[in-house]
């Protein structure tokens, strides 16, 4: 299904839909924007996360595309691996921002 899904522009609109609601990325944004005092604040912190999220996937996409680049098996789990240990440090910390 995955696969069938990245194959028309609609499926990856909802692909990323999935990823923006994955557990990492909504831990990550209410860790930032419950440091906010009032609504409009938190608001912007977490409209500007999600710029940045965003601008950085585009401009890291684009450059697998035009370089042809592909990320080893290996390498992708050593990268999963290392994000991994990364929250869960953080997490210990109270969620603190490193």
């Amino acid at each position: 299904m995955l696969d069938h899904l990245s194959l028309h522009p609609r499926g990856g609109f909802f692909l990323g839909i999935r990823h923006a609601t994955d557990l990492d990325h909504v831990v990550a944004v209410t860790t930032i924007v419950s440091n906010q005092r009032n609504r409009a604040r938190a608001s912007l912190v977490g409209a500007f996360w999600g710029v940045g999220h965003t601008v950085t996937i585009l401009v890291v996409g684009a450059g697998i595309i035009l370089f042809n680049f592909v990320i080893p098996v290996p390498a992708e789990f050593r990268q999963v691996t290392t994000l991994q240990t990364m929250r869960s440090w953080q997490g210990s910390r109270g969620g603190q921002q490193v």
